[in-house]
């Protein structure tokens, strides 16, 4: 899209204040829909043979839609340059936000779920929208946010959703490590589908036949026959956690699958093997998406924020690779070996951080993707004749574009002010909740009338069709009010009811106390009704998108006022670094969850769960003062606390990245020996560690090695320091409570060791380690083996610093923050140490030490895990505004 004019003109033909016009972008596809629809045939005769493409600008009005080039897919797709869109920020957790796929603007947003979203899927008739969250509840809803229905589908998060064909079922993946199928019209559970060895990830129903798929943390992709129950077979091929499985929507012949490494694998389900291998991604694939008209095209989402997109009959090998055969193409298919797929066209720097969901357009025009840097993207095609693209800074990088001049730094501050303009937008852009269905059923309006009895996979022979859905039972929906007893209102108002006012004139608030009888509405003032007869506690009603909207923006007019609360604008800006959400005006959130609404051309996004800073409940226990001369209580920085795990991944690896390169600004690195790591919030017994042979200045986010308890590498292609595994999994495997470490050759570090005993308490900072360190008293040689790593776990025991003979220094901590920081205390400690022997062997001086008593008071206000986390704070700071946040990426 050319963003060097105004796309989208003054909004709704007014200019805003000051005149300032609507830069947002928007895809101009009038035309080609009225081509589509005027030259349109039937799927199954010939295409008529028009051009797909032109080359030059003054045939964009015939460009044709992608529906009407299924044979044509274009050579080298290229998504040019996007009209990115920065989603708005919400509150909390368990939201849908709309938007509008034409012309990108806000229309609706809705508080859905009282926890994080985990999935979401349109009905294939586009009437119903199902979406589950991380306390394992489904809800129904309609296309205007009408919750119909609730159940609890499983005790576990549910991972993934999918419709059958008919709309008349749809299974569940859970996090217990089943799959459920559920009938749509009564929410009933009707069958468990049990064979994974772990938490189940994804799901998919096969577009015309009655087969799922699944993937799970067990590296397996099953396929299920849904009316039995039966696994029917397993596929391998995956190393690791199965992320998501797709079956392809267009002939149903393909299926594909992506997991924690860089190879995505496409299995053809006639055959049951894997006949096509996808590379070319440096780090691991996240999410995959099938084109919905091109049955050969495939893209990818890495953890890298790349995105691939992928021809399968076209191998594009890079210059010096060799091209193979297909399968398809030898003489024995079933044994030939998979081919190697390579993209028809990169995008490199899409995104900055895990590309987490991405989804077409149903015609297939637009390409959205969701990723963990806060911000959702739009793609489409570069106009004919434009190559542009090429040079732009989602293909070569900001620094590069930069060079080239095709990006500016002003134009950052240009988006920032869309984004703001994007806040005034979403008061005026809200939808009406409360639209009419287009037609009813009993219980849940919007499901069409029966049609054809069903096969009893939720198929039909030859195609999919509507569903014949049994009588509703009595009472359905649930919830509904009794009769209202008329007798028992009139005793309570003394015999006779009040008359009612004039008209246009409200009613009269009722008398204190007055309580309704069962089945009655509230009166005005008495507020929502919470129970019935039963005593059935009911949720009182969601408030309205516009209140919602209100009261949001009241809470980031007063999140930014200082009498309010103490708001400090660098503090968002490291926020925003860490990938955590704060609450701020037009600040943006991330989108684990897209879904294209059918030919509606308006998207659905579930934002991932807020992070926000929590205030410490323990001044003491960092020394801190928080309250002003009039009282007010001031935020005091502390460890955030997060929705999803995933959010925490994310915060651990930044802060460990942070780590290296602050050890490398003192001078901690020594060749390829040192090491820190941090454990994996959601794999617990896996860490993440450093590559072997990169500078501790140089490492980034994107460079850590996941491994697990036996050593191999899970997510990285590097290898790792072996004398690091040797010591940091028996250091974990016996430390539950400690979830970083620190290990380096520093000089001073080196230099106490070779005395082989404590530190005295001799300054108020040694008093960080009093009764909390100790001396590994012997040097067998470089730790290789992991009994040498366990007895060193041994001898730290509960401490969080050991001293290694001859060696070096190692610390511990309960965040990686402060395990670095009680590595860069150790080392000025011992200098210290060193320097204060020195000067009393020459002088003849005798050394004060602190008496017991003190050092254990003060130990309180210098040593605990909060002040570590605390003290660390600067110095990321620090290195955040040295590096620019490159470390970040």
């Amino acid at each position: 899209m050319d963003g060097g004019y105004d796309h989208g003109g003054f909004d709704g033909g007014r200019a805003r204040i000051g005149g300032r016009p609507n830069r947002r972008n928007a895809t101009d596809i009038g035309n080609t829909y009225v081509h589509y629809l005027e030259n349109r045939r039937p799927k199954y005769q010939a295409s008529r043979g028009f051009e797909a493409e032109r080359p030059t600008s003054s045939y964009i009005h015939d460009v044709d839609a992608t529906i009407r080039r299924t044979a044509k897919p274009t050579s080298g797709f290229n998504p040019g340059t996007p009209p990115s869109f920065v989603a708005q920020q919400r509150s909390t957790s368990g939201e849908f936000t709309l938007w509008n796929g034409t012309g990108f603007n806000f229309e609706t947003i809705m508080q859905a779920h009282d926890h994080a979203l985990r999935a979401v899927t349109y009905s294939h008739n586009d009437e119903w929208l199902i979406s589950a969250d991380q306390a394992g509840i489904v809800k129904y809803w309609q296309t205007n946010f009408n919750n119909v229905k609730e159940i609890q589908a499983h005790a576990d998060p549910v991972r993934d959703l999918a419709f059958a064909p008919t709309d008349s079922k749809f299974v569940t993946a859970s996090d217990d490590a089943s799959l459920k199928i559920f009938d749509f019209a009564g929410g009933t559970e009707e069958s468990v589908l049990t064979g994974h060895q772990w938490d189940a990830k994804c799901v998919d129903w096969h577009p015309t036949k009655g087969l799922l798929v699944s993937g799970s943390k067990d590296h397996q992709v099953k396929l299920w026959d849904p009316r039995t129950g039966r696994c029917l077979t397993t596929l391998h091929g995956h190393k690791n956690t199965v992320a998501m499985t797709k079956f392809e929507p267009t002939n149903g012949v393909l299926l594909a699958s992506c997991a924690r490494d860089p190879v995505a694998r496409v299995f053809d389900i006639r055959m049951m093997r894997d006949v096509f291998l996808l590379k070319g991604h440096d780090k691991e694939i996240s999410s995959l998406t099938w084109h919905p008209i091109h049955s050969s095209m495939l893209t990818t989402g890495g953890g890298d924020g790349a995105m691939h997109h992928y021809l399968l009959d076209e191998q594009n090998p890079p210059p010096g690779t060799a091209s193979t055969l297909s399968p398809y193409d030898s003489v024995n298919p079933t044994e030939a070996s998979a081919q190697t797929i390579y993209p028809a066209h990169k995008t490199q720097y899409a995104h900055e951080y895990a590309i987490w969901a991405m989804d077409w357009h149903p015609l297939g025009h637009i390409l959205a993707t969701g990723a963990n840097d806060k911000v959702t993207r739009f793609w489409t095609r570069p106009r004919p004749g434009e190559d542009s693209y090429i040079n732009d800074r989602w293909h070569i990088g900001q620094a590069a574009a930069e060079a080239q001049g095709t990006w500016k730094k002003s134009e950052a501050a240009r988006m920032r002010e869309e984004e703001e303009a994007e806040a005034e937008d979403e008061a005026d852009a809200l939808l009406d909740q409360n639209g009419p269905s287009r037609s009813y059923l009993p219980g849940l309006p919007g499901i069409g009338l029966p049609v054809l009895p069903p096969h009893p996979d939720g198929t039909s022979l030859g195609g999919a069709q509507q569903l014949d859905f049994p009588p509703l039972p009595m009472g359905f929906p649930p919830g509904a009010p009794p009769p209202m007893d008329m007798e028992s209102l009139k005793k309570m108002f003394g015999g006779n009811l009040p008359p009612l006012p004039p008209n246009g004139m409200p009613l009269p608030p009722p008398p204190p106390g007055f309580v309704m009888p069962p089945g009655f509405p509230p009166l005005p003032g008495m507020g929502g009704l919470v129970g019935d007869a039963a005593g059935v506690r009911k949720r009182g009603p969601l408030p309205s998108q516009e209140e919602s909207l209100q009261a949001e923006m009241r809470l980031v007019e007063v999140m930014g006022e200082l009498e309010g609360e103490v708001y400090d604008t660098r503090e968002c800006e490291r926020a925003e670094l860490w990938g955590i959400k704060v609450h701020r005006k037009a600040d943006s959130a991330s989108w684990p969850l897209l879904r294209w609404q059918n030919c509606e051309s308006r998207i659905i996004m579930a934002p991932s769960a807020t992070t926000l800073h929590s205030e410490s409940a323990n001044n003491a226990t960092v020394g801190a003062l928080g309250k002003t001369k009039s009282g007010k209580q001031l935020r005091i920085r502390s460890y955030p606390k997060f929705n999803t795990l995933e959010d925490e991944r994310l915060y651990r690896k930044q802060h460990l990245a942070a780590a290296f390169r602050v050890f490398a600004e003192r001078g901690f690195d020594e060749g390829v020996a040192g090491h820190i790591s941090v454990r994996d919030p959601v794999e617990t017994d896996h860490f993440w560690l450093n590559p072997l042979s990169m500078h501790f200045s140089q490492i980034k986010v994107s460079d850590l090695i996941l491994v697990n308890e036996d050593g191999d590498v899970v997510i990285g292609d590097e290898p790792i320091n072996a004398a690091a595994f040797a010591i940091h999994s028996e250091i974990h495997r016996a430390r539950p409570d400690v979830h970083a470490a620190c290990h380096a050759h520093s000089v001073h570090g080196k230099a106490w060791s070779v005395f082989g005993k404590e530190l005295d308490m001799i300054t108020q900072d040694s008093l960080r380690f009093y009764k909390n360190h100790a001396v590994y008293p012997q040097f067998g040689g470089v730790v290789l083996d992991r009994e040498e790593g366990a007895r060193i776990a041994s001898h730290l025991g509960d401490g969080k610093a050991i001293i290694l003979q001859n060696h070096g220094l190692l610390t511990v901590g309960a965040t990686v923050d402060a395990a670095a920081f009680w590595f860069m205390s150790l080392d000025k400690t011992c200098h210290a140490q060193l320097l204060v022997d020195a000067a009393a062997h020459g002088s003849g001086l005798t050394k004060t030490l602190i008496p017991d008593e003190e050092a254990r008071f003060s130990y309180q206000q210098v040593g605990t895990p909060e002040k570590g986390w605390l003290a660390f704070q600067p110095y990321y700071d620090e290195i955040l505004a040295k590096t620019g946040g490159s470390f970040l990426r």
